[in-house]
């Protein structure tokens, strides 16, 4: 099958993402967030998921605080 050049530019090489193809909003070092809070919280579901041993899904969405 013959593809356009176009269609050859979505393709995707799980052993070469194209992470300079998405922006970035990081400044430098001192505009990182503080993430110990959200990090432990996370710790927390993991337990209560590893507790309860059946099955479990963890949800983890992230996006900008606003």
């Amino acid at each position: 099958m013959k593809y356009t050049a176009f269609a050859r530019s979505w393709f995707l090489n799980p052993d070469q993402p194209a992470l300079e193809g998405y922006p970035s909003l990081y400044e430098g070092e001192d505009k990182l967030p503080a993430l110990e809070a959200s990090l432990e919280d996370i710790g927390e579901y993991q337990r209560r998921l590893w507790a309860n041993r059946k099955r479990a899904l963890l949800v983890v969405i992230h996006g900008p605080d606003t």
